[in-house]
C-alpha cells in the first residue's frame, strides 16, 4: 500500500486545491508518525484508507474526516457505472482504474450502479469487482499519544463517561 498512497499522495500535493493540501498536511505535521500512513521515503498526509469491494454507496455526506481536507480516491478493477455523483451541483464523475479523484466529500455524494466494464447489468453474482481505496486524514489524530503504547495507557486511564480527549496544550505533540 504504501507505493499507492506515495503516488495518491503526490497528486494531492500537486493538484489544483493547494489550500486543501497545506491544511491537512499541516495537521499531519503535528500529527505522531505512527498515526499517519507511511511510505519508503515518508509519511503522507493520511492517517486512513477505507476500502470498499463492489460497493455502491447511498448518498451520504462523510463524517470524522478533516473539514478542511479532501478526500482523495483511486480505484482498481475492470468494470462500468459507479460514477461518482454530486446531486448539488448535478455532477458526475467517471473515473478508472489510474485515476485520481480529488472531491470534497463533506458535500452529498453517492455512486451510480455498477456495470459490467461494456456497460451492461451484471447478472446476480457475477457483478464485476471494483475497488475504491479512500484517502484521509481522520479528524483529532494529532490528539492522539505518541506511541501506542501510550495511547493504550491514555484510554485505560480513563474514568467510564469521561470525555475521550481534551485539547492538548499549545506546542505540545
Amino acid at each position: 500500500m504504501g507505493t499507492l498512497a506515495k503516488e495518491v499522495a503526490e497528486v494531492f500535493c500537486h493538484s489544483f486545491v493547494q489550500d486543501r493540501w497545506r491544511a491537512q498536511f499541516k495537521k499531519a505535521s503535528q500529527t505522531a508518525p505512527i498515526w499517519l500512513i507511511r511510505t519508503v521515503e515518508a509519511h503522507t498526509p493520511f492517517t486512513t484508507i477505507t476500502c470498499n469491494k463492489s460497493w455502491r454507496t447511498a448518498a451520504h455526506v462523510d463524517k470524522g474526516d478533516l473539514k478542511e481536507g479532501y478526500g482523495v480516491m483511486c480505484c482498481l478493477g475492470d468494470f462500468g457505472g459507479c460514477d461518482l455523483v454530486f446531486p448539488r451541483y448535478r455532477v458526475a464523475v467517471r473515473y478508472r482504474e489510474g485515476d485520481v479523484l480529488l472531491a470534497n466529500v463533506h458535500e452529498v455524494h453517492g455512486n451510480t450502479p455498477l456495470l459490467n466494464s461494456d456497460g451492461t447489468v451484471p447478472q446476480v453474482r457475477r457483478e464485476p469487482e471494483r475497488l475504491v481505496c479512500v484517502f484521509y486524514y481522520q479528524e483529532k489524530m494529532d490528539q492522539c499519544e505518541r506511541t501506542v503504547d501510550e495511547e493504550h495507557e491514555f484510554i485505560n486511564r480513563r474514568e467510564r463517561g469521561q470525555a475521550m480527549r481534551k485539547a492538548k496544550a499549545a506546542g505540545k505533540k
